[in-house]
Parts: structure tokens; sequence; C-alpha cells
């Protein structure tokens, strides 16, 4: 499970993210939808995993599993398995892209230090 602080409005929440749901730690328990579909966003790039495929931002198109090179924090991870939306070309990462991700990033971290 995947915990992700973020900021709406003025507050913080905490998001609990597994492959198949996702959660408010400590929200509210009436959510608007703008914010509902945020926390969507936030859960599949985080490792959830779309609903039968349907792309979440165009909810016409259906992911396809596609390997890229894939940079964040100033580094390049080579041959990251992603999802892409065929329509509209979202992009998510499966779970183990994301354990993978924090791995990297972490152990650059710990490079950077020494």
């Amino acid at each position: 499970m995947n915990k992700v602080k973020f900021y709406w409005g003025e507050e913080t929440y905490t998001l609990c993210v597994t492959q198949d749901d996702c959660w408010l730690e400590d929200g509210p328990s009436d959510i608007s939808d703008r914010m509902l579909k945020g926390m969507d966003e936030l859960a599949l790039e985080n490792g959830m995993l779309p609903p039968e495929g349907l792309c979440v931002e165009c909810y016409k198109g259906k992911y396809v599993d596609v390997v890229e090179d894939y940079h964040i924090a100033g580094i390049t991870i080579k041959d990251l398995n992603l999802h892409r939306c065929y329509r509209c070309g979202h992009t998510t990462l499966p779970w183990t892209s994301v354990e993978r991700v924090d791995k990297e990033t972490q152990t650059q971290k710990g490079n950077q230090i020494k």
C-alpha cells in the first residue's frame, strides 16, 4: 500500500492506494465530484489499476502497455512499463513500475548524500 499526502484547498489529506482501491485515511465523508476525480487520478499515478482498463481522462479509450524511458526528479529510468490510453495519451504507472520508480529515486537520493 502506498500513502500519498496531497493538499486540497487549505487542508492536507492522506490518500491510501492499493492495486484495486484508494481511500482517504483522514478525510471528510462527503467528497465533491471534483475532489473524487482528483483522488482517482492521484491513485492511478501511484499504482492503482484503472477499472477494466478504461481511461480515466477521456473515459473513451483503453490503456495499452508501453515500455519506454521515464524521466522523473532529474533521473532517467530505462525501459519502464507504462499504461497509456491509445485515444488521448493519458499515462499511468502499473504497481510494479511505481515500486521501481520509488526504489530508483531513493537510490539516487542516497548517492547524492554520500
